[in-house]
């Protein structure tokens, strides 16, 4: 009897302790069920459908797939129909160790051109309508897949996002996909989250869809752009340019691309990439740049070589601590301040105007920069600035460099409209070489009869 009540004992303690570990903290079991919002879809070419997710856990892994790419694309639950036929698309979900699975037959059939679009913005139909009465041909106010294919250019861009009435907003371009002879479109300063159905517009090649909220776009397909602008789109972390080689003007100002490839893309004229978080950066071989941005990122390199037309660069307010310049045979301006260069040495024979200050730069070779004009390197680091090989030198700012012993000016040049700012913060200069003549009259003027510099035209 005592055996039985010991082993009845140990038996309630141990179902004690094992209903004592279940915390109600374990919410997930080893499966979750989901569901999608539909078991099976029907759709017509073109179209573009969201599958909703039910129960998912908050903070779980997701994972899209599609039995058939030729049917259908699949993007975060946004279906997009391609041509008749069937896949099947399937949802995997992970968190821990527990994960669920969920799926959905799409069918896709023939699409009847002369039947009316579906857009799911009604505002989007209404405001196509009204800037494009003419597209209405029969006058039904429908628009139909045959009527949309008779555009070629839609604009309905926003000048004013803040005071535009609600019933110019456009949030989703559902539709948009049935207007395939598009050259232009304009969508700037509207409100569109979701762009998949923008690479069904093969023929595009200006595309404006700055000061949106979208996360992704695919622009493989359209091979023709040539003026493409996704500016002001913070959610827009990554970008493949590879099959875009058409492109001449590039702005993606204010977006989150942390890198930007520009390989091939040798149509392109101008770049404007400034304000991201850019950290790497490829921009060599481009027969046709003349103007590249990518001030304010978080570039600690650059490379810029074979760039043969390039006039302007603007890399100020990164964290570049290696430059290496080859063959800009163009180059006029160079902006580079506020960065954490330590030298400076580049051929550069057309370069005029400068602005490196605010760096910790020690040692500059001016040598091979003969039309130099205007030059601003102050708060560096320097012991020596010599623009003896520099006769064009007019304006020069090379004030807080404290540790600068001496400065030649002297080139056989002077501008009557010079300005020498060489003074403030340059404690320890001792010696300026100036030219003889107008040049020593104002060096001298500038700095009285300081008996700590010596100015000479020796």
């Amino acid at each position: 009897m005592k055996k039985e009540l010991n082993f009845y004992f140990i038996g309630l303690l141990l179902s004690v302790l094992c209903l004592s570990s279940c915390s109600d903290n374990d919410t997930y079991s080893p499966e979750f069920k989901l569901a999608l919002s539909a078991d099976t879809l029907s759709l017509q070419e073109g179209d573009v459908a969201e599958l909703n997710v039910k129960g998912l856990p908050k903070g779980a892994k997701t994972q899209w797939s599609n039995s058939n790419n030729n049917v259908i694309t699949v993007n975060n639950g946004f279906i997009t129909a391609l041509k008749e036929g069937s896949s099947v698309v399937e949802l995997a979900a992970q968190i821990g160790s527990a994960s669920g699975r969920t799926k959905c037959l799409v069918v896709v059939s023939i699409r009847d051109k002369k039947s009316a679009i579906i857009f799911k913005d009604a505002n989007l139909k209404k405001l196509i309508l009204a800037k494009y009465p003419a597209i209405d041909l029969d006058k039904d106010g429908e628009i139909s897949a045959l009527e949309a294919e008779k555009l070629t250019k839609l604009d309905l861009s926003l000048e004013d996002k803040s005071t535009a009435p609600a019933t110019s907003v456009v949030r989703r371009i559902d539709g948009l996909q049935y207007f395939k002879n598009l050259t232009t479109l304009n969508l700037r300063r509207q409100s569109v989250t979701n762009v998949d159905i923008v690479s069904q517009l093969t023929k595009l090649d200006t595309l404006n869809l700055g000061e949106n909220d979208f996360e992704t776009i695919d622009l493989k397909p359209l091979t023709q752009l040539k003026d493409l602008r996704l500016y002001k789109n913070g959610r827009l972390r990554k970008l493949d340019l590879s099959a875009n080689t058409a492109l001449e003007q590039l702005y993606l100002q204010g977006t989150s691309l942390e890198e930007l490839d520009l390989t091939g893309l040798n149509n392109l004229v101008n770049v404007a990439a400034n304000n991201c978080v850019l950290t790497h950066l490829v921009c060599s071989n481009l027969p046709k740049l003349e103007r590249l941005e990518v001030f304010r990122n978080k570039l600690s390199e650059l490379t810029l070589s074979n760039l043969p037309a390039l006039r302007e660069v603007h890399a100020n307010n990164n964290g570049i601590n290696e430059l290496k310049l080859n063959n800009l045979p163009a180059l006029q301006r160079l902006n580079l301040y506020s960065n954490f260069i330590s030298s400076f040495s580049a051929e550069l024979p057309n370069l005029m105007f400068l602005f490196i200050f605010d760096n910790l730069l020690t040692s500059v070779d001016f040598s091979k920069t003969p039309l130099l004009l205007e030059c601003m390197i102050g708060d560096n680091k320097l012991k020596e600035l010599n623009f003896s090989s520099n006769n064009h030198l007019r304006t020069i700012d090379a004030t807080n460099n404290p540790l600068l012993e001496t400065i030649n000016l002297k080139n056989g040049y002077y501008d009557e409209e010079a300005e020498y700012n060489i003074i403030s913060g340059n404690t320890a200069l001792k010696s300026i070489k100036v030219d003889a003549g107008a040049e020593e009259a104002l060096v001298k003027k500038l700095y009285g009869i300081s008996a700590n510099v010596n100015v000479t035209s020796e």
